[in-house]
């Protein structure tokens, strides 16, 4: 579903979408536990990706070592997008965001 969203941009800002939501949205159902929804918004200046899930908690990067099968989602989150964060939801979960920049493309187009 993103990645339809996204058509048009470059290849690189669509793998870095496609890999950050499908660690959030396999943290909504891992740690969670809860159905997810994903909304995808579009600028002429970024791409906004949010992923809201019912979960308590605050999800945190975590640090696990090289021998851990897990816990690295948000790490790559943070690697592979321009900026992401975590909003408490009013009816209980929240809201992670990430934000992609193009710099060379036109983001408006194509939807």
């Amino acid at each position: 579903m993103v990645t339809a969203e996204l058509g048009g941009l470059d290849e690189d800002t669509i793998e870095a979408a496609a890999l950050a939501v499908s660690e959030l949205a396999a943290n909504a159902v891992r740690h969670a536990g809860t159905s997810f929804a994903v909304r995808v918004e579009r600028s002429d200046q970024e791409v906004r990706v949010e992923v809201v899930d019912r979960g308590e908690g605050r999800p945190e990067v975590q640090h696990p070592d090289p021998y851990t099968p897990s816990g690295r989602g948000l790490a790559i989150v943070d690697r592979v997008t321009d900026a992401w964060g975590v909003d408490p939801v009013p009816e209980g979960g929240h809201r992670i965001w990430f934000r992609l920049r193009g710099d060379s493309v036109d983001l408006a187009g194509g939807v």
